[in-house]
């Protein structure tokens, strides 16, 4: 149940977040917004999770201090991507028009998804299938218009800086949740990773696995 309701506030919030985002004038403004209040809301959640469980207000606070001392490097770098690919957004948002920007960076469902698959996710035919849709729907809501039989034809109107920079983009969002997956998810992939990392001079040293319950 409360998974399920997790995935009803996710929904009617994007769809509140699209929908809005087409409206609002001070683009970059909004998205900051948005993020930080999701960001807030995910915490929130697993506090409530966590109290649910039976934790202790100590040991909540014992996983914050764990995140601190054992895992900052990590978050460092986890912000620094997360930054750039923020702002990069913010900036195409504030040059071209949604559905343009939004017909090329969804293409990161599918590059993030290749990228779990070369990390040892296992991709089932659920899967493929939303993954399809995603970016079939991005594709369809991108274009202002179809014209037959040149289908694509509306993809030679796109700008070159916004296919960079759009692809650029889409780069730095699928690095980062690549990044997340090798460090949470145990797979032959992800633990070959780990020893050639440790095997590394100064590379070593960074966190490559989590050992606390909050992350």
């Amino acid at each position: 149940l409360f998974v399920f309701s997790i995935f009803l506030v996710s929904t009617a919030s994007y769809t509140a977040y699209i929908t809005l985002l087409k409206s609002v004038k001070d683009k970059m403004s909004f998205v900051c917004l948005v993020i930080t209040l999701a960001n807030l809301y995910i915490l929130l959640s697993f506090i409530i999770m966590q109290f649910y469980n039976g934790a202790t207000s100590a040991q909540v606070i014992g996983n914050f201090n764990a995140i601190i001392s054992e895992n900052t490097i990590f978050y460092i770098i986890k912000s620094l991507l997360f930054f750039t690919q923020t702002s990069l957004l913010a900036y195409l948002l504030s040059k071209y028009p949604l559905s343009s920007v939004s017909l090329i960076i969804q293409l990161s469902v599918g590059v993030t998804a290749f990228g779990y698959y070369l990390l040892g996710d296992i991709l089932h035919w659920n899967d493929i299938f939303g993954i399809s849709i995603v970016c079939i729907g991005s594709l369809l809501a991108g274009f202002k218009k179809f014209t037959f039989p040149s289908f694509l034809k509306p993809l030679q109107d796109v700008p070159v800086q916004l296919y960079a920079l759009g692809i650029l983009r889409v780069l730095l969002y699928s690095i980062n949740k690549s990044v997340l997956f090798a460090v949470t998810k145990s797979t032959a992939e992800t633990r070959a990773l780990h020893q050639a990392l440790d095997r590394m001079p100064i590379l070593h040293d960074l966190p490559s696995t989590f050992y606390t319950t909050i992350d």
